[in-house]
């Protein structure tokens, strides 16, 4: 029996030696666990079994803290190799045959990597932060121009109407966006505003005259809210209100104006029919084209409804707001790949190739959805690479980047031993 359990230890640390998540420095520094692991799986019979046993513990932890690690120039003086070596040489140098020393040492090398990931944690919030800032901002472009576009599409619009959009209510819109995004009330109230500004110099006069007098006082209050919050120079608010104040009367003297006129018409067809109701037939055709008032504004292309704009605001927020790199064609749905790409996990790691002389190990630290972006860390916290979705298709394509393995070394370790024994036991049937 110990003769199986010395081939059995030698096989899993065959397996450690050979896996790729780990540097070659840290293999070396796990391969000198070799002996003090045989002596307790001669002394415990459930080693193999006991998943929780405090030796298999303490390999697992040292091999998951080590999987970003790489070794640069000056790699013996990197704390975290240091405080590998030194869990390594306690085990060798105090390990007798009590297990303790796995439970005591696994404890303090676990307080050691939650300093170490602390710090890391904090340069890797402020990278994803970042990445997040810079993509709301994005997407809160696309959105506001998605707005404005519909709004203005096909329409002449008052100077004055064009500076408020411009100056004010696309600011509006972009900070609401950012802060609140698209669900909120003050997102719809906002947009709302935007629209009831540009319907009120384009609705037909003097049909829209009892409305627009029922519209114009909340209206205002909100371009003065809007005005505020945008923190716009006092000289230039009062002149966009006093340019606005003149295009409003401008379209009342006009209603007034085309209403004076449709009544004195209509006095005079009714004359000429009280005169000529022997041609009435005749004369119709000619009052009804007198009757049509030849100042009235033309009509322009159909303001859209709030669902219509709701509707543009979501299609510019599927799009993303970065091109994929050119050169780049897209990939079928079902490529499996680009499949792939849905179902990693955050926190896993990769091994990325830049070239033949340039390759490293990180982590995904986050997705971020507005652009579908992937940002990728080192062990260190700090951005090393981002990929758009079809970009990463490509690079897991092409082994560029590439997944390292799940799981618990001692664990994948044992698995792969067993399924060789297998195999080796099924190839001798």
């Amino acid at each position: 029996m110990d003769s199986d359990i010395i081939k059995l230890v030698e096989m899993l640390f065959s397996f450690i030696l050979e896996d790729r998540n780990l540097a070659e420095p840290i293999k070396s520094q796990l391969g000198r666990l070799q002996l003090p692991l045989l002596k307790v799986a001669i002394a415990d019979k459930s080693f193999f079994s006991k998943g929780g046993h405090p030796a298999r513990k303490l390999l697992n932890e040292l091999a998951d803290a080590t999987t970003g690690w790489q070794a640069g120039d000056s790699y013996e003086s990197d704390p975290l190799f240091r405080e590998v070596c030194q869990v390594v040489e306690r085990v060798l140098n105090e390990f007798d045959r009590d297990v303790n020393i796995f439970s005591l040492l696994l404890e303090s090398f676990r307080q050691f990597i939650q300093r170490e990931r602390k710090r890391a944690e904090m340069l890797e919030r402020r990278v994803v932060d970042e990445a997040d800032g810079r993509a709301k901002t994005q997407a809160a472009r696309a959105r506001v121009a998605a707005v404005m576009d519909a709004l203005v599409a096909e329409r002449e619009l008052p100077q004055v109407v064009e500076g408020w959009l411009n100056k004010v209510w696309h600011n509006v819109l972009f900070l609401t966006c950012v802060k609140e995004g698209t669900e909120c009330e003050a997102w719809s109230r906002d947009v709302r505003t935007a629209r009831d500004l540009v319907w009120s110099v384009q609705a037909p006069m003097p049909d829209s005259r009892q409305q627009l007098l029922g519209l114009l006082p909340a209206l205002q209050e909100r371009l003065r809210e809007g005005v505020e919050a945008v923190s716009l120079n006092p000289f230039e608010a009062r002149a966009l209100f006093a340019g606005l104040k003149e295009v409003y009367r401008e379209r009342f003297a006009l209603a007034q104006e085309i209403s004076a006129q449709r009544e004195r018409q209509a006095r005079e067809q009714a004359e000429r029919e009280l005169r000529e109701e022997a041609t009435a037939e005749q004369v119709a055709p000619v009052a009804e084209a007198i009757a049509m008032p030849e100042a009235e504004v033309p009509e322009e292309a159909a303001l859209p409804q709030m669902e219509e704009l709701e509707q543009v605001v979501a299609e510019a927020g599927m799009a993303p707001a970065e091109p994929e790199r050119e050169g780049l064609a897209a990939l079928p749905e079902n490529d499996p790949h680009w499949q792939m790409t849905f179902r990693l996990a955050q926190g896993s790691w990769f091994e990325l190739k830049r070239s033949d002389e340039e390759q490293f190990r990180c982590r995904l630290a986050a997705v971020i959805r507005d652009i579908d972006q992937f940002i990728f860390v080192n062990r260190n916290g700090a951005k090393v690479a981002e990929f758009a979705r079809l970009e990463l298709a490509y690079a897991l394509r092409s082994a560029q980047l590439m997944p390292l393995d799940d799981g618990m070394l001692f664990e994948r370790a044992l698995q792969s031993v067993i399924g060789n024994v297998r195999k080796k036991r099924s190839e001798g049937n």
